[in-house]
């Protein structure tokens, strides 16, 4: 975990000694690791759809075949 901060403080140490804002520092800092995961999040959030219809088919068979 030691080893995240200090990424994490060199990174937002060099945004600062451009902008010389640390507050925009942090919020460029969190713009680009929201950009980094973007892939990961939109792959969860189709996986997340594909699941719920899958649900509604299996629901579906389910209803159908309550009796048996």
């Amino acid at each position: 975990m030691n080893v995240f901060v200090r990424i994490f403080q060199s990174v937002i140490e060099g945004i600062f000694s451009i902008t010389n804002d640390y507050g925009l520092a942090i919020v460029l800092m969190t713009l680009a690791v929201r950009l980094i995961l973007l892939p990961l999040n939109v792959r969860q959030r189709k996986q997340m759809v594909q699941q719920q219809e899958i649900r509604r088919k299996a629901d579906a068979i389910r209803s159908r075949y309550k009796r048996n």
